[in-house]
């Protein structure tokens, strides 16, 4: 089931902070394609998520709100 959630400041660093603890993650792997596919969509991620608005509804799954 899906519930959104109110995109806040707090709830956009979460987010954020999420993503960049991610990132680190991906930094301890061997540099090949694969790693450098999942950097770029993460930060185009965070990208996204630092311009949307606040108040805007994430569609969060059940257990992760």
């Amino acid at each position: 089931m899906t519930a959104y959630k109110i995109l806040t400041p707090k709830f956009r660093r979460e987010i954020n902070e999420s993503i960049d603890q991610q990132l680190d993650e991906i930094k301890t792997c061997e540099d090949n394609v694969l790693t450098r596919m999942v950097s770029e969509s993460l930060s185009t991620l965070k990208t996204l998520i630092g311009q949307l608005p606040d108040g805007y509804p994430m569609p969060m799954k059940e257990g992760h709100s």
